[in-house]
């Protein structure tokens, strides 16, 4: 900053009254000064000032006249000077500060220097504040504090603020202020201190921030007062005095005064006290934890009992004081029962004192009741002592009884209740007895005995007959007044005793009665069926009733048929014997025919009731059963029904087949194995049976047998029958050999005899075999042949057919199947593959002819070299490819039989025709007639003309040396001045032909000499300039293709430098070569687990690695494999599990798997199924063994299906939600159209909240090409976004070492690459002019190292390696971007 001062015009407000004073004097000299002198007055000079915030410079404007010789800087506020170095600045200054400047000035024609005084501030820099110290006590804290530039500090404002926001002190202090004493503050409180720092503008520049407590203070006196409430209760309220902040709880402690400890029965515990640990019960405590809190009632305390409290704060164990009280008188509690006794007549009862409140008590109130059966009450009584005595009771009497305690106010107490009873007495005889008889029972009734009747528990009874034989009927207790005896016999006198007891089995008196039974007709009789046999019943019938003595005369027995039966009734009459017991035969009955039977017996009393009982007769052998009959016939099934038998003699409880395979009714080639044919018995209960599981169009005889419980009928005459034909199983061993072309014949004749086997199960006659050849040639229409071949089977099943129709050079497809008869569809394909061979080249047409010419004139030296041009479409030929191109040169009118074009039917990637080389030749350098010879090398491979700018193929004949040449066939030079005849033969991989003859002749050696030496001078700078600039396009082109500068020594690559990593993948060989090598990774670890789920594997060549493969709990079949692997993410291991698609077979493995891992998120890439093709088991809704999988929401969006699905294992209780993602964009064949699509559904799916233990299941088909796919985009978006770097082979290298084929296609691996692109291209946008075209087509023609030369005639030509080596032959390959790339404004996570 710099100013200019002038004395006389400027002016500044002064800060302080001596300035103003100094200036209004200095002003007066001069007046004086002038007036005085009479002389002219010099104008002062201006002074320049240059102001920092640290500094003060000074300058004089006019440098003609003035010369400064020194300053002064005075510090306006602190007096402190500073003086000016040789520069005139003022340094080390304080900023934000005003200074009072003396300038020494002088003119250059005046001895006397003037003195100038300035008055200028320092300018502004922003000052900071440090808390240096914080020393806390128990009211206050000191803080010192460091700041820096204070000059430029207004003032300090500092707060000291409680946690809870309760107490807030500030303080302001001025800026020369380095320490703050904080007073009045609380004790034991945590304190936020904060520092803030004003500038001199008045503004906040700064805050600091500290927490601090202040130190513990004992707190003050506390006053206790104790009073007892209404409720009995004892409230006890503190006054504490300040300070009170320290209190962290109270400590409550109330001991009983009169209390021997130990004894429980002087003091009660409550919930509400927490007594002290120990065994002394008279005294409890209570912590009281808020520091608030004024008062606390206590419960439960002893009524009209003598009590001290103490009080204590926190853990000192010193009381802050103590005080003692009476409690408040209380209801008594409960009295309980010292002792008691009782007699028969008389109790005495005594008891203890309640436990609760005793002191309350003045005297108790005793009554009682009974004896319980007729009560009678007494009382009340009141009584002063804790014993009653009562007399006058009934024996055996029940008596309730209670005392209730009756305090000092005369409220009552609880009341206790109670009983006892008397003791037992000899009961006196039974009253009032009644008897009535009956023939098998008597009644006897009776009234209780007169004293001690509630002592009787019982009545024993006894009783004998009339001969004295004691009865047991009699024999019998009861607690009625009332019995019936049965079971007695009719017509017999009894005697019977009645004796009262009591419950200690004391007897009463006893008393006797004789009583006589009446007279009764005999009951039904028993009967026993002692045998069963298929015509009759052995029976036994005896009297059931032993008690009725009446004489039995005789017994009757009839049975009769319940249902239809040959025999319907039979009937018998039968003496008795020993008098009770009848046993008979009753027949002839039919076999296994339910009967009705009674029996009845006749007495002197009449006839007895009858006694029924239905019997069946035994079964016998049953008839066999009839009419079988086909009810339901289909290529696997056959279902029978018959009738059952006519005379089944018994239950029939099952019917037993005997079902065989006879053979099978179409034909089996002698090869295939053969099936088992033993019957195979199966048993049913029905009229029918399936038989499931069989072979179509196979042969099946049945019998069936009937089985009841005696045993099993003859079976059935065989019943013949045939299941319906079905789909032919596949074609075995088909195999196709070729052969042809002719050697003799130009016309291209070739075939191919296809073989197979007739399928072992063809499971019906077979109608035709169907054979579609499929032929594809490059650049050629394809070619489709339908045959259908009549079967004419040999023994051994084999079949042939010869294909005649087939195109030179085209690869076919043959596919077989069977077409059953009477079945719609065909069966599955086999397949067999086969190349047709080329045809032998055909021979130039006109056009081409007139095209292709040789010339020697246009060579270099037209003496020993020419040139050959013949058109570049003689290679594309409808008879082959033309792989190779000989040329055969010989010597004009010399060697005849070089005049002749041949050819001739070979492998000609193996032999060759003979023809000789030019040392054969011209091994005789005066040779005079050259004979035919070849010239170019054997198997020359013309470049391929597809994408050059030329429409010929040049070759330069005689360029090489053949002396040192090792190669057979040489180029050597041609004779001067000498006619030549050269032949184009042509070569396809099976044959050859002479397909032109050309005629040339080459120049003199003398008219070459001055063409040369002019020449050769162009040429050699020619050469020098083109060796420059190939040397130059070579660095250029090694530096982009070897990307040098872009890897790192790991072979990481910064996101930023990618897009021109990418650009240089234009070149498709580079990405091809890094996929090429991804396929040797891994190619020996252990896969052996998957041998025990082959039946689980999706496709034979995917199985998961044993070291990381996914374990699943056994189940019931043992097994714990499933075709799943762990993968390691960015930084988390197992952060996904890679799966195939589930089948029919694993789909509860694949549940069972996401339950036993915790799996929360499932990503399918694939479709259930595409095209034709099942790609994934539909693994959703689903539920079997126990395992219920049900859809409960799902959104629907363009890219993707979001579903949000409920895993319940109802066997185990266990439940999860599990989410649900399914791709939508990705096609049926290669990758997503738009890469945007992959990278926001990567975004979307990660973007789902699950735990970090939690793995992500991720499957297509395999489990390894889209699943790869996804894993590794994921893997490098998670890279790029930390590290800002991504390697894409070390990430694909990582998943294949985890998981086989990961990322199986080169257009998949592509894809990668270009999603990063899209993710680079977001996150560092590049400039216009380094935008990459990845849509653009690598050619030849855009190849700096393809160049092209023009000829003299400006025919653009390709010419050979000899003569022009810069030309590179490799094939260039396009890497397009996929069409609608959106542009996206996400950053690439």
């Amino acid at each position: 900053m710099t100013k200019k001062f002038h004395l006389r015009r400027r002016w500044k407000p002064p800060f302080h009254a001596w300035q103003l004073f100094l200036v209004i004097l200095s002003h007066s000299l001069f007046q004086i000064s002038a007036e005085g002198g009479g002389e002219d007055v010099t104008v002062p000079p201006k002074i320049n000032v240059e102001t920092t915030s640290f500094s003060l410079k000074f300058s004089v404007d006019d440098t003609e006249n003035y010369v400064m010789q020194n300053v002064t800087c005075k510090n306006s506020k602190t007096s402190l000077e500073t003086v000016g170095n040789e520069e005139f600045i003022c340094e080390n200054l304080d900023p934000c500060s005003s200074y009072i400047a003396i300038v020494t000035v002088k003119h250059l024609t005046e001895e006397t220097p003037s003195i100038v005084e300035l008055t200028e501030s320092t300018d502004y820099t922003a000052p900071s504040t440090t808390i240096q110290t914080i020393s806390p006590s128990p009211e206050s804290i000191n803080m010192t504090w460091q700041s820096q530039h204070r000059t430029c500090i207004s003032n300090f404002l500092i707060e000291a603020k409680s946690v809870d926001n309760s107490l807030i002190f500030k303080w302001t202090v001025t800026n020369d202020i380095t320490f703050l004493l904080m007073e009045g503050l609380h004790p034991c409180q945590d304190y936020i201190i904060q520092l803030k720092t004003n500038d001199i503008n008045n503004s906040l520049i700064a805050t600091s921030t500290a927490n601090a407590s202040t130190e513990y203070m004992e707190p003050g006196n506390v006053t206790l007062t104790i009073a007892n409430n209404s409720h009995a209760d004892t409230k006890v309220t503190w006054d504490l005095k300040s300070p009170a902040t320290c209190v962290n709880f109270y400590y409550l402690k109330w001991t009983l005064l009169d209390c021997v400890p130990g004894d429980a029965g002087n003091f009660v515990e409550v919930t509400t006290i927490i007594p002290e640990t120990g065994s002394n019960k008279c005294e409890a405590t209570k912590n009281i934890t808020d520091p608030t809190a004024k008062e606390y009632t206590i419960t439960g305390l002893q009524g009209c009992e003598l009590y001290e409290i103490e009080f204590f704060i926190n853990n000192v164990e010193t009381s802050k004081t103590k005080m003692t009280f009476m409690s408040s008188e209380k209801v008594p509690g409960i009295v309980t029962i010292s002792s008691s006794d009782t007699g028969g007549t008389t109790a005495n009862i005594y008891w203890n004192p309640p436990v609760l409140n005793p002191k309350c008590v003045d005297y108790y109130i005793v009554e009682f009741i009974g004896p319980i059966v007729r009560p009678i009450a007494y009382g009340p009584f009141y009584i002063s002592d804790t014993s009653a005595n009562f007399d006058s009771l009934e024996p055996c009497g029940e008596y309730n009884y209670t005392i209730v305690p009756k305090s000092l106010n005369g409220s009552h107490g609880e009341t206790f209740t109670n009983n006892f009873k008397t003791l037992e007495g000899r009961p006196s005889v039974v009253r009032k007895k009644e008897i009535i008889a009956q023939p098998f029972s008597l009644d006897i009734s009776w009234d209780p005995p007169e004293f001690a009747d509630l002592c009787v528990t019982g009545y024993r009874l006894s009783g004998w007959d009339d001969e004295d034989n004691q009865v047991s009927a009699f024999d019998q207790k009861t607690t009625k007044t009332s019995i019936t005896i049965e079971g007695l016999k009719a017509c017999v006198t009894y005697t019977i005793q009645i004796i009262p007891t009591t419950k200690s089995m004391n007897d009463g008196e006893l008393l006797h009665i004789e009583c006589e039974t009446k007279s009764k007709a005999a009951e039904a009789p028993e009967v026993d069926v002692l045998a069963v046999y298929p015509d009759r019943f052995a029976i036994s019938a005896r009297e059931s009733d032993k008690n009725n003595k009446c004489e039995t005369i005789f017994a009757r027995i009839v049975c009769e048929a319940r249902s239809e039966a040959p025999i319907k009734k039979a009937e018998k009459y039968v003496k008795g014997q020993l008098v009770i017991l009848f046993n008979t035969d009753i027949g002839p009955l039919s076999p296994y025919t339910e009967y009705y039977c009674n029996a009845g017996l006749y007495n002197i009393g009449g006839w007895s009731a009858n006694k029924t009982f239905v019997k069946r007769t035994e079964a016998y052998f049953p008839d066999r059963p009839e009419n079988i009959t086909v009810v339901t016939q289909t290529n696997s099934t056959l279902k029978f029904s018959w009738n059952a038998p006519k005379y089944a003699n018994g239950n029939i409880n099952m019917y037993i087949t005997y079902f065989k395979r006879v053979e099978a009714s179409y034909f089996i080639p002698k090869d295939c194995g053969i099936t088992n044919t033993d019957m195979v018995p199966r048993e049913t209960s029905k009229l029918e049976l399936t038989f499931d599981d069989l072979q179509p169009y196979t042969r099946y005889s049945i019998q069936v047998a009937a089985k009841n419980d005696f045993g099993i009928s003859e079976s059935t005459s065989p019943t013949m029958i045939t299941t319906k034909p079905w789909i032919s199983e596949r074609i075995q061993k088909v195999t196709a050999m070729v052969e042809g072309p002719l050697e003799t014949d130009l016309e291209y004749k070739a075939q191919a005899v296809v073989s197979w086997s007739s399928p072992c199960k063809s499971n019906g006659d077979i109608e035709y075999f169907l054979l579609d050849f499929n032929g594809h040639r490059d650049g050629y229409e394809n070619q489709n042949i339908t045959r259908k071949i009549i079967p004419d089977f040999s023994k051994d099943g084999l079949i042939s057919h010869n294909e005649t129709e087939l195109k030179p050079e085209y690869h076919y497809t043959v596919s077989a199947s069977v077409k059953t008869v009477g079945v719609e569809f065909l069966s599955e394909n086999a397949y067999a593959a086969f190349d047709a061979p080329a045809g032998i080249p055909q021979r130039l047409d006109t056009e081409a002819m007139t095209k292709a010419r040789v010339e020697a004139y246009e060579s270099s030296n037209p003496s020993k070299i020419a040139v050959v041009r013949f058109p570049a479409d003689v290679l594309q030929s409808e008879y082959g490819t033309i792989l190779y191109v000989a040329l055969l040169l010989s010597q004009k009118d010399c060697d005849q039989d070089a005049m002749q074009l041949r050819y001739g039917a070979m492998d000609t990637s193996i032999n060759w025709p003979t023809v000789k080389t030019w040392s054969e030749v011209y091994g005789d350098k005066n040779v005079e007639c050259i004979a035919q010879y070849q010239t170019t090398p054997i198997r020359w491979k013309p470049p391929d003309p597809r994408g050059q700018s030329s429409s010929e193929i040049e070759y330069v004949i005689g360029t090489e040396d053949c002396v040192s040449e090792k190669n057979r066939y040489c180029n050597g030079p041609l004779k001067p001045d000498t006619e030549y005849n050269l032949i184009i033969r042509l070569f396809t991989k099976s044959g050859y032909n002479d397909a032109a003859l050309l005629e040339f002749r080459t120049e003199a050696l003398i008219e070459l000499t001055i063409i040369l030496a002019g020449v050769s001078s162009c040429l050699l700078l020619a050469f020098i300039a083109g060796f420059i600039y190939l040397w130059i396009t070579k660095r250029l082109k090694w530096q982009r293709e070897s990307c040098h500068g872009i890897e790192d020594s790991f072979g990481d690559i910064a996101s930023k430098k990618f897009a021109m990593y990418y650009r240089e993948l234009s070149k498709p060989d580079k990405i091809a070569r890094e996929f090429k090598e991804l396929t040797a990774v891994a190619l020996d670890l252990s896969y052996s687990a998957s041998e025990m789920g082959y039946n689980k594997n999706r496709y034979a060549d995917i199985f998961p690695y044993d070291k990381n493969r996914v374990i699943l709990d056994i189940d019931a079949d043992g097994s714990d494999y499933i075709n799943a692997s762990f993968i390691d993410g960015y930084r988390r291991r197992k952060e996904y599990i890679a799966t195939q698609g589930p089948k029919p077979e694993s789909t509860t493995d694949f549940w069972r798997m996401v339950l036993q891992h915790n799996v929360r998120v499932i990503v399918m890439v694939t479709q259930f199924r595409e095209g034709d093709v099942i790609k994934c088991h539909e693994y959703y809704p689903y539920k079997s063994k126990g395992i219920n999988v049900t859809e409960k929401k799902k959104d629907i969006f363009d890219l993707y299906d979001r579903t949000e699905l409920s895993v319940v294992h109802e066997m185990f209780g266990l439940k999860q939600k599990v989410v649900h993602f399914y791709f939508k964009k990705w096609p049926d064949y290669g990758v997503p159209t738009d890469p945007m699509h992959l990278i926001t559904f990567v975004r979307k799916v990660k973007a789902e909240k699950i735990p970090s233990y939690s793995p992500i299941v991720v499957h297509c088909s395999a489990g390894v090409g889209r699943t790869g796919t996804f894993i590794g985009l994921d893997i490098i978006m998670q890279r790029l976004k930390n590290e800002s770097k991504v390697n894409i082979y070390e990430t694909v290298k990582k998943l294949r070492f985890q998981r086989m084929k990961m990322v199986q296609s080169l257009a998949q691996y592509t894809f990668l690459y270009t999603c990063t692109y899209e993710l680079v291209k977001h996150k560092n946008p590049q400039r216009p002019n380094e935008k990459p075209d990845i849509r653009r087509r690598v050619s030849p023609e855009s190849d700096a190292e393809n160049a092209t030369s023009t000829s003299a005639n400006g025919t653009n030509s390709i010419r050979n390696a000899s003569d022009m080596s810069s030309l590179s032959d490799n094939r260039q390959h396009t890497l397009d971007r996929p069409p609608n790339v959106h542009e996206n404004n996400e950053s690439f996570m």
